[in-house]
């Protein structure tokens, strides 16, 4: 990858609905980046399938999740790529093995979770040259002259 070439990044659903859904600081700012281009998002059509489904969940009836606008953002940013094979590393969650095996797949410079089961494989992913950390961790490595955290 170029040196001027964004950086990759995968979200799995819970960083995405902290981004478009409850607007957490934190996952505000990586979703101001993805979208100006300063990220490059991968994703697979089994990580859309799971996010449209979590999304439907009655239990998120009371935030009032903006469906529309999370499709458009899923179509206008996300690099969906093929489902990836399986990778060096397993995941105590099956349902959360394609976030680890896409990440190192696509080589992606960070996993941005939540999830325990992702978060504990944060040491042997470095091996990969995948650093797996929550929102938080990423928007504390803001670096000096970044724009200022979207909160709106």
């Amino acid at each position: 990858m170029p040196l001027d070439s964004p950086a990759r990044i995968v979200l799995d659903t819970n960083s995405l609905l902290d981004w478009l859904v409850f607007r957490e600081p934190a996952a505000m700012r990586i979703g101001h980046a993805v979208m100006t281009g300063r990220l490059l998002w991968r994703a697979s059509p089994l990580m859309r399938c799971e996010f449209d489904h979590v999304l439907g969940r009655a239990a998120l009836a009371r935030w009032q999740p903006d469906k529309a606008a999370a499709v458009a953002v899923w179509a206008a940013h996300a690099s969906i790529e093929a489902e990836p094979p399986a990778g060096p590393l397993t995941c105590a969650d099956p349902h959360d093995q394609v976030f680890i095996d896409l990440a190192i797949q696509q080589r992606c410079v960070w996993l941005v979770t939540r999830d325990r089961a992702l978060l504990e494989l944060r040491r042997r992913a470095t091996a990969w040259g995948v650093t797996v950390l929550t929102p938080r961790e990423w928007s504390a490595l803001r670096a000096p002259g970044d724009p200022p955290m979207a909160t709106a």
